[in-house]
């Protein structure tokens, strides 16, 4: 696992998923999150999938898109995520209706970041998380 420095002068080390259905995006994501020194430990395109891959790669961090292909968007996934294993969800997304947004909101993210994303504002999330602990799941 990749240990990344904060500002703070101390070191985190950062297991991320990526929940993105558009696969250019996904692959800027994962290189700009690499090029952070965060390890990508999962990827997935829909809902389903992304609560699948939660289970399985236990990431620290989740990236997620609102808008996802197939029956479960984005929210409902970040949900079920979070009440599951108390993973921290930064919602990423292009555009969102009021009524998606209070969703999202409920969720209770660590941001909501409109695309296209750059390495400054992944890098700004990141710094965000001073006291970061990774998620775990509830007993």
């Amino acid at each position: 696992m990749i240990i990344v420095q904060s500002s703070h002068g101390k070191p985190y080390s950062y297991r991320v998923m990526i929940v993105e259905d558009e696969q250019i995006i996904a692959l800027a994501m994962r290189k700009m999150l690499m090029n952070l020194g965060c390890e990508v430990c999962a990827e997935a395109a829909t809902g389903e999938a992304a609560v699948a891959e939660a289970a399985k790669g236990r990431p620290d961090l989740v990236f997620m898109d609102i808008m996802l292909e197939g029956e479960m968007d984005g929210v409902e996934a970040a949900h079920r995520i979070t009440a599951e294993y108390e993973v921290p969800v930064v919602f990423a997304t292009a555009f969102a209706d009021e009524d998606t947004k209070s969703r999202a909101m409920a969720v209770s993210p660590v941001a909501f970041v409109a695309k296209p994303l750059d390495t400054r504002d992944l890098s700004a999330i990141l710094e965000k998380l001073p006291n970061f602990k990774p998620g775990r799941e509830k007993a």
